[in-house]
């Protein structure tokens, strides 16, 4: 019986290892809002 291969995004494996544990340690970090930008400083306003 064949395995099963959960599916990825493209983007994701096409990233080093290295790349991969920043994006999860950035997600890690994002869940402290201290961490995180305001979206004003980052979107200009319309």
């Amino acid at each position: 019986m064949e395995s099963i291969k959960p599916q990825t995004g493209k983007l994701w494996d096409e990233l080093t290892d290295d790349q991969k544990d920043e994006v999860l340690l950035s997600f890690e970090e994002s869940a402290d809002e201290n961490n995180l930008i305001e979206a004003d400083k980052i979107f200009k306003p319309r």
